[in-house]
């Protein structure tokens, strides 16, 4: 019994696996690398180089209600996790945005003022909540809307400790070649 439950497993990793980089070679040209990032000539990138992964929720008005119910794991990734292995940063291109979805959606990382509309044009988005996941060389590993199917929700925050997991595992590789 034990051995079946093993291959099952195994063949659902797999699945998962094949998907997940068929997913990452599609948004493979949305790499960041060689885009500047500067919000403005004296402001430093926002996106923190000491984190194996940084996950990103862009915020418009025009985000969906019922996805915004992600945020409590949004939160949890940020509270759960140190921030050499996972950062958790959101942005949103209208000001007034940022303290409204921190106190409504009581969401505890940083919300970033995009003023230039870097994101948004960078990524090529009009809505959200979009959840974007870069690892440290900017490179993007994940590209999707919220959804707003709970069980969706919780499975996000499984889905970002197991990549957290193989960026781990890949690094160790790397160093002890």
């Amino acid at each position: 019994m034990r051995k079946d439950w093993w291959i099952a497993l195994s063949i659902i990793l797999l699945v998962f696996n094949i998907f997940l980089s068929i997913g990452v070679r599609h948004y493979k040209n949305l790499s960041t690398r060689g885009l500047s990032l500067e919000l403005s000539a004296r402001e430093k990138s926002p996106f923190p180089k000491e984190s194996l992964l940084t996950l990103i929720i862009y915020f418009s008005e025009k985000g969906c209600e019922a996805c915004m119910g992600e945020a409590f794991y949004w939160n949890k990734l940020y509270l759960d996790l140190n921030r050499q292995e996972l950062s958790v940063l959101g942005f949103t291109d209208k000001k007034e945005l940022t303290t409204k979805i921190k106190e409504k959606y009581q969401v505890l990382f940083p919300i970033i003022y995009d003023r230039n509309g870097i994101i948004k044009r960078r990524f090529n988005v009009g809505y959200g909540p979009l959840r974007i996941i870069r690892d440290s060389t900017g490179g993007i590993l994940y590209f999707s809307p919220a959804f707003s199917e709970n069980s969706i929700q919780k499975n996000f925050y499984f889905e970002v400790v197991e990549l957290l997991t193989k960026v781990r595992i890949k690094d160790f590789m790397k160093t002890n070649k």
